[in-house]
């Protein structure tokens, strides 16, 4: 019965891993809470976790391109400004 439970656990995290990354694609938004930077974090800790070398490489990726778009009339807050990023 667990086996049956992880396996809909692993399929639940590939879909959401999906979703994540179609959102972020277009995503204008670099910051923690509702852009790339945060996306990148939660790909970072799938790769961690599950051996998922396909979310570390997407979010090394995402990462780069937030530090690409940093710009200084970017807000300080940490949702979508410069403190989000870090």
């Amino acid at each position: 019965m667990k086996l049956n439970n992880f396996n809909g656990r692993e399929a639940q995290t590939m879909k959401l891993k999906k979703t994540f990354i179609d959102r972020s694609i277009n995503n204008p938004n670099l910051g923690l809470c509702d852009g790339k930077i945060g996306v990148a974090i939660y790909l970072f800790h799938l790769n961690r976790h599950n051996n998922d070398k396909e979310a570390g490489e997407l979010a090394f990726n995402l990462v780069e391109d937030v530090v690409n778009k940093i710009s200084i009339s970017m807000g300080l807050n940490h949702v979508d400004g410069l403190s989000g990023i870090g």
